[in-house]
């Protein structure tokens, strides 16, 4: 039968009974800690270098796919320019259909700004150099953290400038996947040394 109350608890042999103490001497007492801080410390530096290769792993896959997406933005751009084109023309079409005195000089220069401001290649070309820089702090042994962080805010400004230029469903889409993948790497980067 069960116990039914604390005072049956108390009751039972060795409940109440104190081993008897062991006395250590010093030099055993300080082996003993010594012993118990070197586990803890190994134990620590285990856990931190399993840390490190997860988030190794986890930030190269991410690179990764900003590798893919930057791909799959320079895919895009043809159909894009094409679109771009297609409404460019039909927009010149209408200017000179409605028979508007023009100065071709303006329009010329007008035209040239409006193709310059809506290059994408740019942006595509240091996003790629910046994969380049981020699989070589990856592949350092010294501390990357802050400059991976550094790093994350220049992809970010790419991606940033490739969605506001997009000017094509498929290309803001893929911006907007690149951003979502550099704020996941931004998260994983405070989390290294």
């Amino acid at each position: 039968m069960a116990p039914s109350n604390a005072t049956d608890i108390l009751g039972i042999k060795g409940v109440l009974d104190a081993a008897e103490p062991q006395v250590l001497d010093q030099a055993d007492l300080k082996q003993m800690i010594e012993t118990l801080l070197d586990d803890a410390l190994d134990q620590f530096i285990t856990s931190r270098r399993d840390e490190g290769r997860h988030l190794h792993s986890v930030l190269s896959d991410a690179i990764n796919e900003i590798e893919s997406l930057v791909q799959q933005a320079v895919a895009v751009l043809p159909d894009r320019q094409a679109r771009i084109d297609g409404v460019f023309r039909e927009s010149l079409a209408r200017l000179t259909d409605a028979n508007v005195d023009v100065d071709r000089e303006r329009v010329a220069q007008e035209i040239g700004m409006i193709f310059i401001k809506q290059d994408v290649k740019e942006e595509l070309d240091r996003l790629a150099t910046h994969i380049i820089a981020a699989r070589e702090l990856l592949s350092d042994t010294a501390p990357i953290g802050r400059r991976f962080d550094f790093l994350t805010q220049e992809f970010n400004r790419e991606a940033n400038t490739l969605c506001s230029k997009a000017q094509h469903i498929d290309l803001s889409r893929i911006g907007i996947l690149l951003k979502t993948t550099i704020d996941q790497i931004r998260e994983q980067v405070q989390n290294v040394e």
